[in-house]
């Protein structure tokens, strides 16, 4: 299980109830769990375990996985109707870049929250603006 299939299964949910597939966000990640740990239990890691007496432990390796791409996941479902309705979805990430290019740093700059004679960027996620901030 990746986060290409993952993706499969919310467009087949999309398929099946149309807009409202968001409302089926539980169902897809349960579904992506059972796969996952049946998936895990056949990788090298969980091999190595295995022939070395331990038990591998599917379930700790899939909070990791569940938390790097649920917010993948909201990403690219809200990435489209966001754009209709002229707005911009960056990554908290890109903000925390050594090297960022203009429009980015002036939206960096615009976060910051100054607190005496420091600066301190706000821990972010996804940051959702209108193209007016980036100009």
């Amino acid at each position: 299980m990746d986060f290409d299939g993952l993706l499969q299964m919310y467009e087949d949910k999309k398929r099946q109830y149309g807009n409202n597939a968001y409302l089926h966000l539980s169902e897809i990640f349960e579904e992506a769990r059972e796969k996952y740990k049946h998936e895990y239990i056949s990788t090298t890691r969980a091999l190595k375990k295995i022939s070395e007496g331990k038990v591998p432990d599917a379930e700790q390796s899939w909070k990791v996985f569940k938390g790097r791409n649920f917010e993948k996941l909201v990403w690219y479902m809200l990435e489209d109707q966001l754009k209709s309705l002229g707005l911009l979805c960056i990554p908290g990430k890109k903000l925390e870049r050594k090297e960022i290019d203009d429009e980015l740093n002036e939206v960096y700059r615009q976060l910051l929250v100054r607190y005496g004679k420091w600066a301190i960027l706000p821990d972010t996620d996804l940051l959702y603006t209108t193209q007016k901030l980036l100009r």
